[in-house]
C-alpha cells in the first residue's frame, strides 16, 4: 500500500514549497518510487482547506501547520481525524557558502516584517566558519528592532570579540 502525501499551503509560500514538491518528487523518482505520493493542492484559498477537512472517504489524517486560527479551525470543524499541533518554530540556516548580504536581509524579513505570523523565523543556525563575519552584521541591522538575540556561548564570544 501507498501511503500518499497531501499539501496545501497558503498563497504566500506557493513559490517555496511547489520548489521543495518538485525536488522530493525527484527524489523519490530517483529512488524507483512512484513520485506522485506527494502532491501539492494548487488551489490556496479557504475553501481547500475546508474541503479537506470534509473529506471523509479521502483524508485519513489531518496535521495542520500553521497558525493558532487554521489549528483551531481544523479542531473545531474537521470530520476527519486531526492532530492537533502546536504553532510553527521556524529555522533558517546559514549556510558557509550563502550571500551575507542576502541572508541578513531574509532574516531581517523572516523575524521582524511580521513578527506575529505562524512562520516568522524564531531559530537561527549560523555555519561557524561565517559566524564571526555575519553574527556583528545581523546584530547591527536588527538591532534597530525590538528583537532580542539568545545566543549560546560560542555566538555571544564572537559578538564580544568584534567589538574590541
Amino acid at each position: 500500500m501507498e501511503i500518499l502525501s497531501i499539501l496545501r499551503i497558503g498563497k504566500e509560500a506557493w513559490n517555496s514549497v511547489n520548489a521543495i514538491v518538485q525536488a522530493l518528487e525527484a527524489g523519490i523518482e530517483q529512488c524507483g518510487v512512484n513520485p506522485n505520493i506527494v502532491q501539492l493542492i494548487q488551489v490556496t484559498t479557504h475553501q481547500s482547506a475546508n474541503e479537506l477537512m470534509e473529506g471523509v472517504a479521502y483524508i485519513d489524517l489531518l496535521i495542520p501547520r500553521g497558525g493558532k486560527n487554521l489549528i483551531s479551525r481544523c479542531v473545531e470543524h474537521a470530520k476527519v481525524p486531526c492532530i492537533q499541533t502546536g504553532t510553527s518554530i521556524c529555522h533558517i540556516y546559514v549556510d558557509d557558502e550563502v550571500n551575507q548580504d542576502m541572508t541578513i536581509k531574509i532574516i531581517e524579513n523572516a523575524k521582524c516584517s511580521r513578527p506575529s505570523v505562524c512562520n516568522a523565523e524564531e531559530v537561527l543556525l549560523v555555519n561557524s566558519k561565517v559566524a564571526n563575519d555575519s553574527l556583528p552584521k545581523l546584530k547591527k541591522q536588527l538591532d534597530t528592532y525590538p528583537v532580542e538575540l539568545r545566543l549560546d556561548d560560542r555566538a555571544q564570544k564572537s559578538l564580544m570579540e568584534q567589538k574590541l
